[in-house]
């Protein structure tokens, strides 16, 4: 790699704080359904409560991505994470069910700019030619959240009780805080050389007349919802119905945040040769051939490959659906279509947590799964409405920074 194209040191730092929030949050979600039912919830309040900071993002979300626009990045990161710590704490301190309600709104909200402004900071700093590249490096340290978090989890649960791994995962998002303060004191922060931010009803103007960022609302919402059926209902059904223990079962959820991660990077560079159009089908192939089979297996080793695949099914769609963004999006108002399309999946995975929980009523959980698979499949019969966008041309790269 040149000179020219390598990326700059606060790409990697924007990189390490991302992956600190976030991984508090991942760390502790696949026990959060077992503790939330610890404390007296019911089914349907378990939906509702998981289900909670989905909503919540709805309306913060798009809000957030204009502050991302016009805001330094390095207060919107320290902000996110000392929220993102707080909520951990609370989380661990919370006697009764009534509790879970502001804490989950208050988590969704510090977390809500995040995303935002991480996508938009990475798009802007992508070689020419390799966007999709550099998408995929970026969003596999993400991976690293995802994988690490329940891994960290399961071993945890075998020493501490549930309340005490939400307390341990509050220090988390402090240490990503450290390097933001320690060098903004040190060396300041560069301003991003990025284009002059758009008005927000002109960018929003410009989602709606886009055929490719139409379909991917689609492809968001779909995914959304199938990934809050499992969130929400797999650790319950694992424990309940297959009388799993729950180290094993966050073991598994830690196998597929894996194979998300290691799916990432090779996927981002497989986007930039090939219409990405295929490897964004294959994930959501993937995804319904998973939920299917999964009220199918009853023996954990097999569940555990199923939940290898799900990742690599994850992996492809989550590198593919940004690199679309990536290429339909305006300089000036990246971090607005951005929040879009992740309030795109708040929509749908609150939605989908609610249904869940209103659905197990009188459904039991594998059909609930069936559901989901359904999903898919109607999302890879959409997928054919995308239009293959000409390779990209980029202009020159510009050291940007996260301020």
């Amino acid at each position: 790699m040149s000179r020219s194209e390598r990326y700059p040191k606060e790409f990697y730092l924007l990189i390490f704080s991302s992956v600190t929030i976030f991984l508090a949050s991942e760390m502790t979600l696949p026990i959060l359904p077992l503790y939330v039912s610890e404390k007296g919830a019911s089914l349907f309040e378990l939906g509702v409560i998981i289900g909670l900071p989905s909503l919540c993002l709805i309306l913060v979300r798009i809000p957030s991505g204009v502050v991302c626009d016009r805001v330094c990045g390095d207060y919107v990161l320290i902000a996110a994470a000392l929220g993102q710590s707080f909520s951990q704490i609370l989380l661990s301190v919370t006697p009764v069910t009534l509790w879970f309600y502001p804490i989950q709104v208050m988590s969704a909200v510090s977390i809500a700019p995040v995303v935002p402004l991480s996508i938009a900071i990475t798009s802007e700093i992508s070689p020419p030619g390799r966007k999709g590249e550099t998408m995929g490096v970026f969003l596999s340290s993400f991976g690293l959240a995802i994988t690490i978090g329940p891994l960290l989890c399961s071993y945890l649960l075998t020493m501490m009780s549930y309340s005490q791994v939400f307390l341990v995962s509050s220090i988390i998002p402090i240490v990503g805080v450290v390097p933001l303060l320690w060098i903004g004191r040190m060396h300041g922060f560069r301003k991003p050389q990025m284009q002059r931010p758009a008005s927000t009803m002109a960018a929003l103007v410009g989602i709606v007349h886009n055929r490719n960022l139409l379909v991917l609302t689609y492809l968001r919402l779909s995914y959304a919802v199938t990934y809050a059926f499992f969130a929400t209902f797999f650790v319950v059904y694992c424990e309940a119905g297959l009388s799993i223990a729950p180290p094993l079962i966050v073991f598994m959820i830690g196998v597929r945040g894996m194979t998300d991660m290691l799916a990432r990077l090779p996927g981002g560079k497989i986007i930039d040769r090939v219409d990405y159009r295929w490897a964004i089908l294959v994930g959501f192939a993937v995804l319904a051939v998973v939920c299917f089979l999964i009220p199918e297996v009853k023996d954990p080793t097999i569940l555990l490959a199923l939940m290898a695949f799900y990742g690599f099914g994850v992996g492809l769609r989550v590198v593919s659906e940004w690199t679309i963004l990536s290429n339909n999006s305006q300089p000036g108002s990246r971090s607005l279509t951005a929040a879009y399309l992740s309030t795109m999946h708040n929509i749908g995975s609150g939605f989908g947590s609610v249904l869940g929980g209103v659905l197990v009523v009188a459904f039991d959980i594998p059909f609930i799964f069936k559901i989901a698979s359904l999903l898919m499949l109607s999302s890879i019969l959409s997928i054919a409405a995308i239009r293959k966008q000409p390779r990209e041309e980029s202009n020159k790269i510009e050291a940007v920074s996260v301020c």
